[in-house]
């Protein structure tokens, strides 16, 4: 009864014209999110993304922000309050400090609302390895489920993780052949752009899904429209800001060029280490069974991955390789090549005997042993006693005498001091009132001393 009730009321509003398209558009909206309800609800798929965000949360680390991570919250800091003692909007773009600015006072909800973004990922990769198969979209979503590296990033304050997941969406959304498909692609484009500034990389992806795919042509103008609509409020305030409408966005390609980039053969470490040799092999067998079938969604995973690496390459090259440590792991710039190299590996897997595939992940989890090892190292382990100093120099030297000369790992001494921070280089001198702090050649530990006489402190530091 109610469906013959519902069915006469849709006819009804088709014959009274606008008003029956419009409830058409509407009715189409609820079958969509209808729709993917009922895809969460499959027994599954939802046991995989439970798995996501519990062993995310499990894992999740409040003993120490790094440099980056410092600078974000000190963006929103000045997002959420107009003030701040450190300000990076020169050259950091804006989404993550956006997202931070409720919650730049208290680290565990910021990273757990990192947590909660980023488990979103699982979810994706299920969404774009199902246009595969079936089969192929649940063991991608298990593969990032349990992926040491995505594991560790989701909880950091930083944009790769982020832009990861903005970029799968985009694709996906573009994947699709609807036309509301095509907006929320662009919606994401520009949110995934916001987001990090190399997320423009993902733009010949879908250059190419726009010759390859159903969306008709009529909405790839407004889609991309609507993409350069949502950046217009951060070109303006660059505008205002900065005098020029593109400023952070062109301070952010900067490069710190080091004299000795990466060998191929450390190239190939940082991509075994962590896209994991054993998956390496089965991504093969997964391309060759989708380009020997002209598959059109497995030839642009392909080439998406191909892309990904060549600016992953280029960029380690260039200079964005750092010394080590927990903030500087040169393989976060593999995050983009991950959602396309998922989909494929799951596709190969998907097409062997259950229990071959099954022992071939088993092996993975292996090869992936040295990396699960670092998920249990507290952050805190990395930076020497920093934290412990710096909020030392926040309680012991008044708001009268604030001024903190710093050179070396600077982010983190504003952030824990709350004090105003300048940074000087290398043959520069303070002057005679210097707060000393001893760095420790092996540990770097550092000790704070106060020097009574005079108000500025010098801190040097290798901590980087």
């Amino acid at each position: 009864m109610h469906i013959i009730m519902i069915s006469r009321f849709v006819l009804k509003m088709k014959r009274e014209g606008n008003a029956g398209t419009l409830c058409r558009k509407r009715l189409n909206w609820l079958n969509s999110v209808r729709n993917l309800a009922n895809l969460v609800a499959r027994k599954p798929l939802s046991l995989i993304l439970l798995f996501a965000l519990l062993a995310r949360l499990l894992l999740l680390d409040t003993s120490y922000v790094f440099w980056d991570e410092a600078e974000y919250l000190m963006d929103a800091r000045l997002i959420a309050t107009g003030d701040t003692n450190y300000d990076t909007m020169s050259y950091r773009p804006p989404l993550v400090p956006l997202l931070l600015a409720p919650f730049y006072r208290d680290e565990f909800l910021a990273r757990a609302l990192f947590v909660l973004i980023n488990s979103m990922s699982v979810l994706f990769a299920y969404l774009l390895a199902r246009r595969l198969s079936e089969r192929a979209g649940l063991i991608a979503a298990a593969l990032l489920a349990i992926m040491p590296f995505h594991l560790l990033f989701s909880h950091y304050l930083m944009t790769d993780s982020i832009a990861m997941l903005l970029s799968m969406a985009c694709v996906h959304f573009y994947l699709g052949s609807k036309p509301w498909h095509a907006y929320a692609g662009g919606a994401m484009l520009s949110l995934a752009i916001l987001c990090k500034f190399t997320s423009l990389a993902v733009l010949p992806v879908i250059l190419l899904i726009f010759l390859y795919n159903d969306i008709p042509s009529r909405h790839i103008p407004g889609s991309l429209g609507l993409a350069f609509v949502l950046f217009v409020p951060y070109l303006i305030y660059n505008q205002v800001a900065f005098g020029h409408p593109l400023f952070a966005f062109l301070n952010g390609f900067r490069i710190i060029n080091i004299p000795e980039p990466p060998s191929i053969a450390g190239i190939a470490f940082m991509l075994f280490d962590m896209l994991n040799i054993v998956l390496f092999i089965v991504f093969f067998i997964g391309a060759y069974k989708a380009l020997s079938r002209r598959n059109r969604t497995g030839v642009i995973m392909f080439i998406w991955f191909l892309l990904m690496l060549l600016i992953f390459i280029v960029l380690v090259q260039r200079g964005v390789d750092k010394p080590p440590g927990i903030e500087w792991l040169s393989e976060r710039f593999l995050l983009p090549a991950v959602p396309p190299f998922f989909a494929l590996v799951a596709y190969g897997l998907s097409r062997l005997k259950p229990m071959v595939a099954a022992l071939i992940v088993l092996i993975a989890l292996f090869a992936w042993f040295p990396a699960y090892s670092r998920l249990l190292v507290p952050a805190i382990d990395h930076e020497g006693g920093l934290r412990h100093v710096t909020k030392e120099m926040g309680t012991y030297l008044s708001d009268v005498d604030a001024a903190i000369y710093c050179k070396g790992n600077c982010p983190p001494v504003a952030y824990y001091s709350g004090k105003d921070v300048q940074i000087i280089y290398g043959g520069e001198e303070v002057g005679d009132g210097i707060i000393v702090l001893f760095n420790d050649p092996k540990q770097g530990i550092l000790e704070f001393k106060k020097n009574s006489s005079k108000s500025a402190l010098y801190l040097t530091s290798d901590l980087r």
